[in-house]
């Protein structure tokens, strides 16, 4: 685990997928638990292609994140890039309780190869809640099934800063601002159930989709309170399955639900 300088409660960690690439029935299952005020920044090895086939099933990720007594999770995966008759299927899970911080991407890219003939589909799922509460807070569910008409628009990505009950609004403040200054469009907008907040980002290509996501999590983080960027490197390695099997891997993630415990600190 690497720290970085000036930042003495947080670190990061390097989720490692086995495979170069999500291939055609692939699945992987990443849960990760923040715990006892611990600040962790995840982020995934690279963009990772998604390749396809047709007539062959989806690739599917499936992620579980918990941000439990005062802490901040930072979850931000490079956008998967969806070749050719790749179809996607992500779904995630966000469990936050009052008092803690959980701040997520989810994107995507599609290939300069893809066409109206050749482009699969992408479907993706977000659903955030609070621990003891019956309902989820929010539920966000995004769905390409054809190539997107806006001419040139070929990423797109979403960033949540999930903060259950909100004592103020500067996050979503300083977030609405970046709608005048981004390098792609951009719209920012609170979540329901007063879960937090939302970015939604468009552009014409993966370098300028990163662009955006940076500026929207740096500006929330330091409305937040955070003192400067994540940085530094750490690995752990993730799990991948294939369909209707249950198979085991080494480092299971979903087996260190303490994964952020060796950071111990106040929030960001």
């Amino acid at each position: 685990m690497f720290r970085p300088t000036g930042d003495e409660f947080a670190g990061q960690v390097i989720v490692q997928n086995a495979g170069a690439a999500l291939q055609p029935g692939d699945i992987i299952r990443q849960r990760l638990t923040a715990a006892d005020g611990a600040v962790v920044d995840v982020v995934g090895q690279g963009a990772m292609p998604v390749t396809g086939r047709p007539g062959r099933p989806p690739a599917r990720e499936e992620t579980e994140l918990n941000a439990v007594t005062g802490s901040t999770l930072v979850h931000r995966p490079e956008p998967r890039l969806l070749l050719p008759n790749a179809n996607f299927r992500q779904h995630i899970n966000v469990s936050v309780a009052v008092g803690s911080i959980a701040i997520l991407v989810d994107a995507v890219v599609i290939h300069p190869d893809g066409d109206d003939g050749t482009f699969g589909s992408c479907t993706s799922t977000v659903v955030i809640s609070v621990p003891g509460e019956t309902a989820p807070r929010a539920v966000d569910a995004q769905s390409l099934a054809a190539l997107p008409r806006t001419a040139g628009l070929r990423a797109f990505g979403t960033l949540f800063v999930v903060t259950p009950d909100p004592t103020d609004g500067r996050v979503g403040e300083e977030l609405t601002r970046l709608e005048h200054d981004a390098p792609a469009y951009l719209a920012a907008t609170s979540l329901p159930g007063a879960a937090g907040w939302a970015v939604r980002i468009a552009a014409p290509d993966g370098q300028l989709l990163r662009t955006g996501l940076a500026q929207a999590l740096n500006t929330s983080r330091r409305s937040l309170g955070a003192q400067q960027d994540f940085r530094g490197s750490a690995c752990c390695r993730g799990r991948r399955d294939h369909e209707g099997q249950e198979g085991e891997g080494r480092g299971d993630p979903g087996q260190r639900t303490g994964v952020a415990d060796e950071f111990q600190g106040p929030a960001a």
